[in-house]
Protein backbone atom coordinates (compact mmCIF):
# COMPACT_ATOMS: atom_id res chain seq x y z
CA UNK A 1 0.00 0.00 0.00
CA UNK A 2 1.32 3.35 -0.77
CA UNK A 3 2.26 5.82 2.42
CA UNK A 4 3.28 9.19 2.32
CA UNK A 5 6.71 10.68 3.68
CA UNK A 6 7.64 13.76 4.49
CA UNK A 7 11.02 15.32 4.87
CA UNK A 8 11.27 18.29 7.58
CA UNK A 9 12.54 20.71 7.07
CA UNK A 10 12.47 20.30 3.36
CA UNK A 11 15.45 22.69 2.49
CA UNK A 12 18.40 21.67 4.85
CA UNK A 13 21.85 23.20 3.92
CA UNK A 14 24.20 20.00 3.92
CA UNK A 15 27.73 20.26 2.86
CA UNK A 16 30.63 17.82 1.69
CA UNK A 17 33.58 20.41 2.78
CA UNK A 18 34.49 23.92 4.17
CA UNK A 19 35.18 25.42 0.53
CA UNK A 20 36.29 29.37 1.11
CA UNK A 21 33.69 31.52 1.17
CA UNK A 22 33.09 33.04 -2.50
CA UNK A 23 33.24 37.11 -2.11
CA UNK A 24 32.01 39.64 -4.72
CA UNK A 25 33.11 43.25 -4.96
CA UNK A 26 30.75 46.40 -5.77
CA UNK A 27 32.89 48.42 -7.50
CA UNK A 28 31.18 50.58 -10.02
CA UNK A 29 28.13 52.29 -10.25
CA UNK A 30 25.12 49.74 -10.87
CA UNK A 31 27.12 47.02 -10.21
CA UNK A 32 24.78 44.32 -7.67
CA UNK A 33 25.10 40.87 -6.08
CA UNK A 34 22.03 39.26 -6.06
CA UNK A 35 20.20 35.64 -5.46
CA UNK A 36 16.88 34.64 -7.09
CA UNK A 37 14.32 32.33 -4.91
CA UNK A 38 10.97 32.33 -4.38
CA UNK A 39 8.84 32.66 -2.12
CA UNK A 40 7.39 30.07 0.37
CA UNK A 41 4.54 31.93 1.74
CA UNK A 42 2.77 35.67 1.77
CA UNK A 43 5.34 38.00 3.22
CA UNK A 44 5.49 41.50 4.38
CA UNK A 45 9.98 41.43 3.71
CA UNK A 46 11.35 44.25 6.08
CA UNK A 47 14.68 43.41 6.09
CA UNK A 48 17.36 41.62 4.54
CA UNK A 49 20.84 40.20 6.05
CA UNK A 50 24.11 39.26 4.40
CA UNK A 51 27.63 39.06 5.23
CA UNK A 52 29.92 42.09 4.58
CA UNK A 53 33.69 40.71 4.12
CA UNK A 54 35.83 44.32 3.28
CA UNK A 55 34.58 47.71 3.16
CA UNK A 56 37.35 49.93 1.40
CA UNK A 57 37.98 53.48 0.70
CA UNK A 58 34.20 56.08 1.26
CA UNK A 59 31.83 54.53 -1.10
CA UNK A 60 28.89 56.21 -1.85
CA UNK A 61 25.37 54.55 -1.50
CA UNK A 62 24.21 50.83 -1.51
CA UNK A 63 20.46 50.06 -1.81
CA UNK A 64 19.73 47.03 -0.46
CA UNK A 65 16.16 44.94 -1.04
CA UNK A 66 13.68 43.38 -2.63
CA UNK A 67 13.23 43.51 -6.87
CA UNK A 68 10.72 41.40 -8.75
CA UNK A 69 12.29 38.66 -11.31
CA UNK A 70 12.10 39.30 -15.08
CA UNK A 71 10.23 36.62 -16.53
CA UNK A 72 12.44 36.33 -19.79
CA UNK A 73 15.63 35.89 -18.46
CA UNK A 74 14.94 34.64 -14.60
CA UNK A 75 17.14 37.97 -13.18
CA UNK A 76 16.67 40.52 -11.61
CA UNK A 77 14.00 43.22 -13.58
CA UNK A 78 15.64 46.19 -11.70
CA UNK A 79 12.16 47.19 -10.63
CA UNK A 80 12.76 47.48 -6.42
CA UNK A 81 9.61 45.86 -4.69
CA UNK A 82 11.05 47.49 -1.80
CA UNK A 83 14.31 48.79 -0.32
CA UNK A 84 16.54 50.66 1.90
CA UNK A 85 19.15 53.30 0.75
CA UNK A 86 22.63 52.92 3.00
CA UNK A 87 25.66 55.24 3.00
CA UNK A 88 29.12 52.96 2.99
CA UNK A 89 30.66 53.53 6.32
CA UNK A 90 31.16 51.11 8.61
CA UNK A 91 28.47 51.22 10.69
CA UNK A 92 26.38 50.02 7.82
CA UNK A 93 29.23 47.97 6.42
CA UNK A 94 31.38 46.41 9.34
CA UNK A 95 33.80 44.59 8.01
CA UNK A 96 33.94 40.83 8.56
CA UNK A 97 30.34 40.90 10.28
CA UNK A 98 26.52 39.60 9.38
CA UNK A 99 24.66 42.56 9.16
CA UNK A 100 20.80 43.29 9.11
CA UNK A 101 19.59 46.30 7.29
CA UNK A 102 15.97 47.77 7.77
CA UNK A 103 14.42 48.32 4.59
CA UNK A 104 13.00 52.08 4.60
CA UNK A 105 10.02 50.18 1.98
CA UNK A 106 8.87 47.47 2.87
CA UNK A 107 8.09 44.54 -0.04
CA UNK A 108 4.96 42.39 -0.21
CA UNK A 109 5.43 38.83 -1.91
CA UNK A 110 3.48 36.02 -2.34
CA UNK A 111 3.56 32.24 -2.41
CA UNK A 112 5.47 30.88 -5.72
CA UNK A 113 6.52 34.19 -6.16
CA UNK A 114 9.88 34.43 -7.68
CA UNK A 115 11.94 37.72 -5.71
CA UNK A 116 15.17 38.98 -5.67
CA UNK A 117 17.58 40.08 -2.84
CA UNK A 118 20.15 42.83 -4.31
CA UNK A 119 22.80 44.55 -3.32
CA UNK A 120 23.18 47.50 -5.56
CA UNK A 121 25.69 50.09 -6.06
CA UNK A 122 22.94 52.90 -6.02
CA UNK A 123 25.11 56.28 -6.08
CA UNK A 124 28.48 58.31 -5.42
CA UNK A 125 31.62 57.02 -5.88
CA UNK A 126 32.43 53.38 -6.75
CA UNK A 127 35.79 52.23 -7.84
CA UNK A 128 39.32 50.34 -7.11
CA UNK A 129 39.76 52.44 -4.11
CA UNK A 130 35.99 52.74 -2.89
CA UNK A 131 34.17 49.65 -2.97
CA UNK A 132 32.18 46.75 -0.23
CA UNK A 133 33.19 43.45 -0.80
CA UNK A 134 30.38 40.49 0.57
CA UNK A 135 31.00 36.91 0.94
CA UNK A 136 28.49 35.49 -1.24
CA UNK A 137 28.44 31.64 -0.65
CA UNK A 138 29.93 29.20 1.36
CA UNK A 139 30.65 25.66 1.15
CA UNK A 140 30.22 22.70 -1.62
CA UNK A 141 27.16 21.51 -1.01
CA UNK A 142 25.52 17.97 -1.71
CA UNK A 143 22.01 16.12 -1.44
CA UNK A 144 18.70 16.92 -3.05
CA UNK A 145 18.04 19.64 -0.98
CA UNK A 146 21.12 21.88 -2.42
CA UNK A 147 20.29 22.09 -5.75
CA UNK A 148 21.02 25.26 -8.20
CA UNK A 149 17.84 27.06 -6.81
CA UNK A 150 18.25 29.33 -5.52
CA UNK A 151 21.20 30.83 -7.86
CA UNK A 152 23.52 33.81 -7.55
CA UNK A 153 23.72 36.65 -9.78
CA UNK A 154 26.07 39.40 -9.99
CA UNK A 155 27.18 42.50 -12.19
CA UNK A 156 30.87 43.37 -10.87
CA UNK A 157 33.12 46.41 -11.94
CA UNK A 158 29.93 46.87 -15.30
CA UNK A 159 30.55 42.94 -16.44
CA UNK A 160 27.54 41.23 -16.15
CA UNK A 161 27.86 37.82 -14.66
CA UNK A 162 26.14 34.12 -14.84
CA UNK A 163 23.62 32.34 -12.58
CA UNK A 164 25.16 30.00 -10.47
CA UNK A 165 25.59 26.23 -11.62
CA UNK A 166 26.52 24.89 -8.61
CA UNK A 167 24.89 24.48 -5.27
CA UNK A 168 25.85 26.29 -1.91
CA UNK A 169 24.73 27.98 0.69
CA UNK A 170 24.31 31.84 -0.09
CA UNK A 171 25.17 34.40 2.60
CA UNK A 172 21.83 36.67 1.84
CA UNK A 173 18.60 36.51 3.68
CA UNK A 174 15.62 38.62 4.16
CA UNK A 175 12.73 38.41 6.43
CA UNK A 176 9.76 40.03 8.41
CA UNK A 177 8.95 40.39 12.04
CA UNK A 178 8.20 37.25 12.92
CA UNK A 179 10.48 35.05 9.29
CA UNK A 180 13.47 34.56 8.87
CA UNK A 181 13.98 33.58 4.94
CA UNK A 182 17.65 32.22 4.05
CA UNK A 183 20.44 32.47 6.61
CA UNK A 184 23.99 35.23 6.60
CA UNK A 185 26.50 32.43 7.91
CA UNK A 186 29.61 33.46 9.47
CA UNK A 187 31.56 30.48 9.39
CA UNK A 188 31.50 26.57 8.83
CA UNK A 189 33.33 24.09 10.93
CA UNK A 190 34.08 20.16 10.78
CA UNK A 191 33.09 18.99 14.05
CA UNK A 192 33.98 15.01 14.59
CA UNK A 193 33.50 13.22 17.99
CA UNK A 194 33.35 9.93 19.54
CA UNK A 195 31.95 8.21 23.14
CA UNK A 196 34.99 10.15 24.79
CA UNK A 197 34.48 13.76 23.25
CA UNK A 198 32.72 16.63 24.60
CA UNK A 199 30.11 16.77 24.05
CA UNK A 200 29.57 12.89 23.04
CA UNK A 201 25.57 13.50 21.79
CA UNK A 202 25.28 15.80 18.78
CA UNK A 203 21.68 16.23 16.89
CA UNK A 204 19.13 19.04 16.73
CA UNK A 205 16.07 20.36 19.46
CA UNK A 206 12.67 20.14 17.24
CA UNK A 207 9.21 21.43 17.22
CA UNK A 208 6.44 20.90 14.88
CA UNK A 209 4.19 23.69 14.74
CA UNK A 210 -0.16 22.52 15.19
CA UNK A 211 -0.55 24.13 11.99
CA UNK A 212 1.71 21.15 10.11
CA UNK A 213 -0.45 17.93 12.03
CA UNK A 214 -2.08 16.62 14.84
CA UNK A 215 0.07 13.30 15.67
CA UNK A 216 3.11 12.54 13.53
CA UNK A 217 6.09 9.85 13.90
CA UNK A 218 9.91 9.93 13.22
CA UNK A 219 10.88 7.28 10.82
CA UNK A 220 14.53 8.25 10.95
CA UNK A 221 16.82 10.95 9.45
CA UNK A 222 18.21 12.03 6.67
CA UNK A 223 22.38 13.47 7.55
CA UNK A 224 25.01 14.60 5.61
CA UNK A 225 27.70 12.46 7.67
CA UNK A 226 31.33 10.71 7.10
CA UNK A 227 31.92 7.76 9.20
CA UNK A 228 35.36 8.00 10.52
CA UNK A 229 36.12 4.42 11.25
CA UNK A 230 34.16 1.50 9.82
CA UNK A 231 34.34 -0.37 13.48
CA UNK A 232 32.80 2.82 15.69
CA UNK A 233 29.42 2.16 16.59
CA UNK A 234 27.29 5.18 17.67
CA UNK A 235 23.54 5.28 18.59
CA UNK A 236 20.39 7.19 16.92
CA UNK A 237 18.40 8.53 20.39
CA UNK A 238 15.23 10.19 19.95
CA UNK A 239 13.99 11.35 23.08
CA UNK A 240 11.75 13.67 24.48
CA UNK A 241 11.75 17.02 26.50
CA UNK A 242 12.21 15.01 29.77
CA UNK A 243 14.97 13.28 28.01
CA UNK A 244 13.31 10.03 28.28
CA UNK A 245 14.33 7.64 25.31
CA UNK A 246 10.99 7.19 22.70
CA UNK A 247 13.51 5.53 20.23
CA UNK A 248 16.75 4.23 19.93
CA UNK A 249 18.81 2.04 17.33
CA UNK A 250 22.45 0.97 17.50
CA UNK A 251 24.51 1.39 13.96
CA UNK A 252 27.81 0.28 13.19
CA UNK A 253 30.04 2.75 10.30
CA UNK A 254 30.45 -0.35 8.56
CA UNK A 255 27.02 -0.53 7.29
CA UNK A 256 27.58 3.08 5.49
CA UNK A 257 31.15 3.92 5.66
CA UNK A 258 32.87 5.68 2.82
CA UNK A 259 36.40 6.37 3.52
CA UNK A 260 35.31 9.36 5.49
CA UNK A 261 33.45 11.22 2.70
CA UNK A 262 30.92 13.19 4.04
CA UNK A 263 27.32 12.20 2.12
CA UNK A 264 23.85 12.06 2.58
CA UNK A 265 22.74 8.91 4.04
CA UNK A 266 19.34 7.92 5.41
CA UNK A 267 19.41 6.24 8.78
CA UNK A 268 16.16 4.48 10.10
CA UNK A 269 14.51 3.38 13.73
CA UNK A 270 13.10 0.25 13.90
CA UNK A 271 9.32 0.25 12.38
CA UNK A 272 7.77 -1.30 15.29
CA UNK A 273 9.11 1.19 17.68
CA UNK A 274 8.19 4.41 16.60
CA UNK A 275 5.64 6.52 18.96
CA UNK A 276 3.14 9.11 18.18
CA UNK A 277 4.67 12.52 18.78
CA UNK A 278 2.30 15.59 19.12
CA UNK A 279 2.89 19.04 17.93
CA UNK A 280 4.20 22.42 20.03
CA UNK A 281 6.20 19.75 22.16
CA UNK A 282 9.96 19.87 22.24
CA UNK A 283 12.34 16.73 21.02
CA UNK A 284 15.69 16.20 20.29
CA UNK A 285 17.20 13.71 17.76
CA UNK A 286 20.82 13.23 18.46
CA UNK A 287 23.42 10.83 17.62
CA UNK A 288 25.72 9.56 20.65
CA UNK A 289 29.18 8.21 19.87
CA UNK A 290 29.68 4.32 21.41
CA UNK A 291 33.41 3.04 20.52
CA UNK A 292 35.83 5.26 23.25
CA UNK A 293 38.64 4.28 20.92
CA UNK A 294 36.88 4.88 17.64
CA UNK A 295 36.30 8.01 15.60
CA UNK A 296 32.64 7.62 15.45
CA UNK A 297 31.18 10.57 11.95
CA UNK A 298 32.39 14.33 11.02
CA UNK A 299 30.02 16.89 9.70
CA UNK A 300 29.88 20.02 8.43
CA UNK A 301 28.22 22.60 11.47
CA UNK A 302 27.38 25.99 10.14
CA UNK A 303 26.23 28.92 12.17
CA UNK A 304 25.15 32.83 11.90
CA UNK A 305 24.49 35.70 13.95
CA UNK A 306 20.85 35.22 14.52
CA UNK A 307 18.80 32.94 15.63
CA UNK A 308 17.79 29.89 13.60
CA UNK A 309 15.13 28.48 15.47
CA UNK A 310 12.10 29.23 12.90
CA UNK A 311 14.46 29.62 9.61
CA UNK A 312 13.82 26.32 8.57
CA UNK A 313 9.92 25.03 10.38
CA UNK A 314 8.27 28.36 10.49
CA UNK A 315 6.46 28.76 13.83
CA UNK A 316 7.93 25.62 15.22
CA UNK A 317 12.10 24.72 16.65
CA UNK A 318 14.96 23.51 14.95
CA UNK A 319 18.46 24.19 15.85
CA UNK A 320 21.76 22.34 17.52
CA UNK A 321 21.36 20.75 20.73
CA UNK A 322 24.47 18.53 21.88
CA UNK A 323 25.41 17.27 25.72
CA UNK A 324 27.80 15.13 26.96
CA UNK A 325 26.52 11.16 28.93
CA UNK A 326 23.47 12.26 30.58
CA UNK A 327 24.20 16.14 31.36
CA UNK A 328 22.26 18.61 30.55
CA UNK A 329 21.69 19.80 27.07
CA UNK A 330 23.20 22.60 25.38
CA UNK A 331 21.19 24.52 23.02
CA UNK A 332 22.88 26.66 20.03
CA UNK A 333 20.03 28.33 18.30
CA UNK A 334 22.42 30.01 16.04
CA UNK A 335 23.43 26.86 14.49
CA UNK A 336 22.06 23.58 13.08
CA UNK A 337 23.01 20.04 12.16
CA UNK A 338 22.57 18.84 8.44
CA UNK A 339 19.58 16.54 9.17
CA UNK A 340 16.49 16.34 7.91
CA UNK A 341 13.35 14.61 10.19
CA UNK A 342 12.16 11.80 7.94
CA UNK A 343 8.18 11.88 9.21
CA UNK A 344 5.77 8.90 8.91
CA UNK A 345 2.39 8.19 9.90
CA UNK A 346 1.76 12.18 10.40
CA UNK A 347 -2.17 13.57 10.40
CA UNK A 348 -2.53 17.33 9.09
CA UNK A 349 -4.09 19.27 10.34
CA UNK A 350 -7.64 19.79 9.39
CA UNK A 351 -7.72 16.28 7.89
CA UNK A 352 -5.88 15.20 4.99
CA UNK A 353 -3.44 12.78 6.70
CA UNK A 354 -0.70 13.94 4.35
CA UNK A 355 -2.23 17.49 3.03
CA UNK A 356 -0.65 20.19 4.52
CA UNK A 357 0.08 24.31 3.51
CA UNK A 358 2.93 24.44 5.70
CA UNK A 359 5.95 25.62 4.01
CA UNK A 360 8.94 24.12 4.13
CA UNK A 361 7.81 20.87 3.83
CA UNK A 362 8.48 17.68 1.14
CA UNK A 363 6.37 14.98 0.85
CA UNK A 364 7.07 11.24 -0.74
CA UNK A 365 5.02 8.90 -2.00
CA UNK A 366 6.52 5.74 -1.43
CA UNK A 367 5.53 1.90 -1.18
CA UNK A 368 5.39 0.27 1.81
Amino acid sequence: MAKIRAHIPSYMPMFSSVAAPTSKTIQALNDYVSIVTIAEEDAVIDRVTGYVDLLTGTPGTVRIGIQSVSTATGLPSGTWLGYGDFAGNGTNFPNFSTKEWTLSTTASITRGQYYAIVFYAFSGTFNGTNNIRFYTARGTGIGPNNTVFPYYYDVINGVAGAKSTTAGLFNFGCGTSTRQYGIATSGSTIASWNSGSTPNQRGIKFKLPASLCTTFKVAGVRMAVGPTNSAAQWNLNLYDASNNVLQNRTYTNSDAYNTNTIAVRDYYFDESTLTALSPNTDYRIAVEGVSAALGCMQYIETGGTWDVSSAFIPDGTFHLSTRTGAGAWTDTTTSWFPMQLIIDDFTASGGGGGNTTEPRLRLNAGLN
